[in-house]
């Protein structure tokens, strides 16, 4: 069964999908377990603590008259909870399908003949670590107090993980965002990558890694500057 095989035998998945592409059940998966995560988390947090705590970790300074009148402008928690429902799975496909589009174009540069609907499957399997993470999240969601956040549910990104920044820090955001078993999913596109053009490991791990490269890079730039 792939969902398993892509754990442990990831070259045989991708020879498989090579083969018969366009399977988008794991991104679909990954999609339907973010959604669920913000459903549970936002039915779980204490919506007067969310709303103060989202103000308070914003990094500006307010007065309490400020305070209260954002609060009236704020929405509630549950309406957070079923507005990231439905945003967090589009956003989780509109990067898949920019990534395989990427694929797609560099395979073409290279002069390579993979097709639009087998880097968009590469693409899709390969997400499935990020899947892992979010079961861990929603496992920690489940045994939560009322007043957490939600970002220090997410144990498998470098905050909380390995460290616990402020809200306002200059690191903050790249330490939040990045989570450490998108090195797994870069190395499974990388396996995959080599494994149907023939490239080196150098070739396949560069290609893999430039998104998040930029993508990361851009955050410590910006952390460096402020």
């Amino acid at each position: 069964m792939k969902f398993i095989n892509i754990y442990l035998s990831p070259l045989n998945v991708f020879e498989e999908i090579k083969r018969h592409p366009v399977s988008l059940a794991p991104l679909a998966a990954v999609a339907i377990l973010t959604a669920g995560m913000s459903v549970l988390y936002f039915m779980k947090v204490d919506p007067d603590w969310f709303i103060d705590y989202t103000l308070t970790s914003s990094g500006k300074q307010m007065s309490e008259s400020e305070m209260e009148q954002a609060r009236k402008v704020l929405p509630s928690a549950g309406v957070m909870g079923y507005i990231t429902s439905v945003v967090a799975p589009i956003v989780t496909v509109i990067v898949a399908l920019a990534y395989a589009l990427y694929l797609f174009v560099v395979s073409k540069v290279l002069g390579g003949a993979v097709s639009f609907a087998q880097t968009l499957s590469l693409t899709a399997w390969s997400a499935m670590p990020q899947a892992l993470g979010v079961i861990v999240s929603i496992v920690a969601i489940a045994m939560m107090p009322a007043q957490t956040s939600l970002d220090s549910m997410m144990l498998t990104h470098i905050d909380p993980l390995l460290v616990e920044l402020p809200p306002a820090h200059p690191w903050g955001a790249l330490a939040r965002n990045f989570d450490l078993l998108t090195i797994w999913s870069i190395i499974l596109v990388a396996i995959g990558w080599r494994a149907w053009g023939k490239s080196s490991w150098l070739q396949a791990l560069v290609v893999s890694s430039i998104p998040a490269a930029i993508v990361y890079g851009g955050m410590a730039i910006l952390a460096v500057m402020r």
